[in-house]
């Protein structure tokens, strides 16, 4: 294993997901449902964002950080 992770955004009508995958195997390796949230991925990790102006996540009123670590770990078997 290599390793590395592809991090997907899966959605259908109302809802969404962030999925990252095993590049060497495509297992999953963590899910989370961002439904009715704006994200973005940066140099500190995560950030969801509620309430939004606009289309970025710097235009929510709430916004909240995570880590990336759990889309990091060992693909579950």
């Amino acid at each position: 294993q290599d390793g590395r992770r592809v991090l997907m955004h899966e959605f259908s009508g109302s809802s969404a997901e962030l999925v990252s995958y095993d590049s060497a195997t495509c297992k999953v390796v963590h899910r989370e449902d961002i439904s009715r949230q704006l994200w973005a991925v940066d140099k500190d990790g995560l950030r969801l964002g509620q309430k939004c102006s606009g289309e970025s996540v710097d235009s929510c009123a709430k916004i909240v950080k995570r880590s990336l670590a759990p889309f990091c770990q060992t693909a579950k078997k």
